[in-house]
């Protein structure tokens, strides 16, 4: 068998194309429960351009970013932490949006569920989350 570099052209290449570890099928079957969620909005130096795709621009000046830092206490790939960060951003044709240059999460299976489930761009780090006053 031989592989021309070609054939790959938007396929996820950082997946093993014949030895996936989630099935096509697979996807949306992840249950969450419990989750708690801590999100903040705040504007950022514009230095962060240089994450952006050639074909986003943010929606303000300065630009405006977010995180959403959540812990699943419960989910059938099992207990982890995860850290999203967003840019607000719009494409060439308006449609505004957030574009997630980094997710950080704390458990190996949710990385993986992310990667091929979603094409979520994931990767491994140390999260806690230190909860000082009861909120209901």
């Amino acid at each position: 068998m031989s592989l021309n570099i070609a054939d790959l052209k938007g396929k996820p290449v950082g997946i093993p194309f014949d030895a996936p570890l989630y099935s096509p099928a697979a996807e949306g079957t992840i249950e969450y429960r419990g989750c708690e969620a801590l999100i903040g909005l705040f504007e950022t130096a514009k230095e962060v351009e240089e994450l952006l795709p050639s074909e986003l621009e943010f929606t303000t000046s300065p630009p405006q970013a977010a995180y959403w830092l959540s812990w699943y206490p419960f989910s059938t790939v099992g207990a982890y932490y995860e850290y999203i960060s967003q840019l607000a951003v719009k494409d060439r044709e308006g449609d505004t949006g957030y574009y997630i240059p980094y997710i950080y999460v704390t458990n190996e299976a949710a990385l993986a569920a992310g990667r091929e489930l979603a094409g979520a761009p994931k990767k491994l780090a140390h999260i806690t989350l230190e909860r000082e006053f009861e909120f209901i």
